[in-house]
């Protein structure tokens, strides 16, 4: 059966990497020193990007993705429980949530320049090198299968992003933070 699927996500850049998957769709809550002060959400992970919305101290956000910004800072791709609204915040202003039953504060999640990892919809993406080789894995996580285990692609770079091409798969990341995959 041939099936192409088509998403388009905001959530931004380049390389962002993650070390596992349980760090997706974490939950934290915007921190700020002041009471009254908001925490912007950007555009792209630079303080000097657009401002997409704004949120307060102790909102709940969720954290979809992350990336070290133009400041050398963490960034975290966040959707605010509050409004919905999505935007890359500087991770000094992110305070994460203890795990259920966990015993404290989640670990932080490492940057690995091997090893990338997206979430598209219901899919997580990963982007790895084995060998020499660049492979891509694509995990559905509404039917909790991977579909795509290991797949090679090859890299190409343009001045709208990067495009990894295999023979079952296509992943675009925008330069702007749209995310495609289509798997056939």
């Amino acid at each position: 059966m041939n099936i192409k699927l088509l998403f388009g996500a905001i959530a931004s850049f380049g390389m962002i990497t993650l070390s596992s998957l349980p760090a997706f769709a974490r939950d934290a809550v915007l921190s700020t020193r002041f009471a009254d002060s908001t925490v912007n959400l950007r555009s792209t992970p630079s303080a000097t990007a657009l401002v997409r919305g704004f949120g307060v101290r102790g909102d709940r956000v969720r954290l979809l993705d992350q990336r070290v910004g133009t400041n050398r800072n963490r960034w975290y791709y966040v959707q605010t429980y509050r409004s919905g609204i999505e935007g890359w915040v500087d991770g000094t202003y992110i305070q994460p949530i203890n795990g259920a039953g966990m015993g404290g504060p989640r670990e932080p999640v490492t940057v690995n320049a091997s090893d990338r990892r997206f979430l598209v919809n219901d899919y997580e993406v990963r982007i790895y090198t084995r060998n020499g080789e660049t492979r891509l894995n694509a995990f559905n996580r509404r039917t909790n299968r991977t579909e795509l285990r290991g797949e090679p692609v090859s890299v190409r770079r343009s001045s709208d992003g990067v495009t990894y091409t295999g023979r079952n798969a296509v992943f675009f990341l925008n330069n702007n933070g749209e995310r495609t995959l289509s798997i056939y």
